[in-house]
């Protein structure tokens, strides 16, 4: 227990009597260490808002490649469905084609949607 209150004293012995800090003022705490021109709140919200930009940019980054693969995938199911004399595929195989193209084209869409407009979170 002694040991804390050598500490302590030396702590407010090594402040300065004449600075702006008392040992009691922790809001000021930052400035005294890191300097009176830093506004911590302007630095905060302008990360905030960077981060927000990014963040913006790689979702709609990720909806136009979502969007592209989607497009090249039903592409290649209607070559496939039109040129379907050339590869002799059985009715069971079509109807597994369609329904796989259908059910990605709709959850793809579902995902990007959810993504680019969450609305409430819970």
């Amino acid at each position: 227990m002694s040991g804390d209150k050598s500490k302590l004293r030396k702590y407010i012995g090594d402040l300065d009597p004449n600075s702006e800090l008392l040992p009691d003022e922790s809001a000021n705490r930052e400035q005294f260490y890191f300097g009176k021109d830093v506004d911590y709140d302007k630095d905060t919200k302008r990360l905030k808002n960077e981060r927000y930009e990014k963040n913006t940019l790689l979702r709609h980054d990720l909806a136009v490649i979502f969007s592209v693969i989607i497009f090249l995938w039903l592409l290649c199911a209607i070559i496939t469905l039109w040129n379907n004399q050339i590869f002799n595929l059985s009715d069971s195989v079509l109807i597994t084609l369609l329904t796989t193209t259908t059910v990605q084209v709709l959850g793809m869409m579902a995902i990007i949607l959810k993504d680019l407009f969450p609305g409430l979170k819970r």
